[in-house]
């Protein structure tokens, strides 16, 4: 009687695991989505951006984005490195201005919200989907 509780008990704990357990979301490929936020210097603003991730080890990952300059109409394209977690919380930091993204990916749309402080302040959420 002890045997088959013993490997009951061990059958549940196993059953839970199993389904506790979740894979680390794999996020290489290309993201794209409306953008909307405030800038210190220009107010409300509304953009497209696009996200490459280039290579994911583990929950590690790099990439660019990109985005069409209001000014000009230049495409521009900075780089970025970033985390992800079992859950699908993501944190992203700016190669070059020093902005973070934290967000939430679920299935195929990412959203992110963006801030960078100081003179250059600024403050947006971009929802992504996978192209």
């Amino acid at each position: 009687m002890k045997l088959i509780q013993a490997t009951m008990c061990l059958t549940l704990l196993t059953l839970v695991s199993a389904a506790s357990a979740q894979d680390t979301p794999n996020l290489v490929g290309t993201w794209q989505g409306p953008s909307q936020g405030h800038l210190i210097d220009e107010g409300f603003v509304e953009s497209v951006m696009t996200f490459e991730i280039l290579d994911q080890q583990g929950r590690a990952f790099h990439g660019k984005k990109s985005w069409t300059s209001r000014e000009t109409d230049e495409i521009i394209t900075e780089t970025f490195s970033g985390t992800v977690n079992d859950d699908g919380q993501v944190a992203i930091a700016d190669h070059e201005d020093g902005g973070t993204f934290v967000g939430q990916v679920m299935g195929d749309t990412l959203t992110l919200q963006y801030v960078e402080g100081g003179s250059n302040a600024t403050a947006y959420v971009t929802q992504l989907r996978r192209q």
